[in-house]
């Protein structure tokens, strides 16, 4: 009887704790609130790194919205690199773009509107990379991109491409940390401009004068003093002022490389060089591994093969008449494909392939010191990838 009491009480107080389990679950409970963040709780790195994925435009609205988004919006890493090829852009960007301190700028092709005065961009900056072309149409054009290089004093890279008669670079003050220089077309480029540039800028690893005109007087003296340190180089169609014949000669060649020994890309396209230059540049460039040669009537066949020597000679351009193309190729071939296909099937190059296997002849792009190695898309500038801008307009 006992036994049965406690079995019964105990099965009451196990009930009455389920009961009072059931009750605890079914009121309602307070829920805890979970903190919101805003926009303006994310660190700095954050917003910047958004704010890199904004254009120009959107950049300077968000710089309205506090002091710290403007301060954010004029972070050094926003305007590192900017690429305005092509546009119509007002100079007071660019000024902005510099005082907020780029380093990699493109402006081939840029026409810049509402000048204010021709030494607006006078004031120092620091560009390490530079990429500009010269429009003689625009009679402030000049007078800007000197100021612009004068104002320079870390260059590291820099392409003029000029389409004037005349044009000064005024890169002296950069001359301890210039490594890489191309000037493009410049149609008067004196022995006074050849002398101030390759008598100070000793530090020149990379050069091309790509379709510059000269005096004779000028390029010898530049083949007699340029710096030892030279890699690449590009003496491409080098011209006189009046005439435009072409004259890069055999002295001007034996002269480069006893005094550049350690060259590794050498483009001689449109010179007039025969059999004695090239036999200095074999026996000599033993570090070369690029070569273009301009034409090569002058030179035998059994000439050109000792180039298979060569320890380190990997790819060799040599020019072929184009004419050939044009009888060759069909009517729905655009321009590279007939040059494509003339170099696959004139009996000169099968036989120049055949007996150099171990180069590759007329492959790939050859242009020394072009800002945009691969010449595509002008998305490069060298090897920094510098997206463009669409804030702007094309000219």
């Amino acid at each position: 009887m006992r036994r049965n009491i406690f079995r019964v009480a105990k099965f009451r107080n196990r009930l009455s704790d389920q009961q009072q389990f059931v009750t605890d679950y079914q009121r309602p409970r307070k829920m805890s609130k979970l903190p919101i963040a805003s926009f303006g709780d994310l660190p700095d790195e954050i917003i910047l790194r958004i704010f890199t994925h904004l254009e120009f435009y959107d950049n300077a609205s968000a710089s309205q919205v506090c002091l710290r988004w403007k301060s954010l919006s004029e972070d050094q890493s926003i305007w590192q690199k900017i690429n305005l090829s092509g546009r119509q852009v007002p100079a007071k960007f660019i000024k902005k773009a510099l005082r907020h301190g780029c380093q990699y700028l493109r402006l081939c092709g840029t026409k810049i509107m509402n000048v204010p005065r021709p030494n607006v961009f006078s004031v120092s900056n620091q560009l390490k990379y530079l990429s500009i072309s010269c429009d003689s149409t625009d009679k402030h054009h000049d007078f800007l991109m000197e100021n612009l290089l004068g104002a320079t004093q870390l260059l590291e890279k820099l392409s003029i491409n000029c389409d004037g008669e005349y044009f000064q670079p005024n890169i002296l003050q950069n001359k301890k940390t210039l490594t890489v220089l191309r000037i493009c077309a410049l149609k008067s480029l004196t022995i006074e401009t050849v002398k101030l540039i390759f008598i100070n800028c000793l530090e020149l690893t990379e050069v091309s004068l790509k379709s510059c005109s000269m005096s004779v007087e000028a390029l010898t003296f530049f083949c007699n003093n340029l710096t030892s340190k030279i890699k690449k180089l590009s003496l491409c169609d080098i011209s006189t002022f009046d005439s435009g014949d072409y004259i890069l000669k055999d002295e001007h060649v034996i002269a480069l490389i006893n005094n550049c020994p350690k060259l590794e890309e050498l483009d001689l396209g449109g010179s007039n060089i025969s059999e004695v230059a090239l036999t200095v540049i074999i026996e000599k460039l033993q570090n070369l591994v690029k070569l273009k040669l301009p034409d090569t009537s002058q030179i035998r066949f059994s000439k050109l093969l000792e180039l298979g020597s060569m320890p380190n000679l990997k790819y060799l351009r040599v020019y072929v008449d184009a004419d050939i193309a044009f009888l060759s190729c069909g009517p729905n071939l655009d321009i590279d494909a007939m040059f494509d296909k003339l170099e696959r099937e004139t009996p000169f190059m099968k036989a120049l392939v055949k007996n150099l296997p171990n180069l590759k002849i007329n492959e790939g792009p050859f242009d020394i010191a072009h800002p945009d190695p691969r010449i595509l898309s002008n998305q490069m500038l060298w090897e920094i990838e510098c997206k463009s801008t669409h804030d702007f307009y094309e000219p």
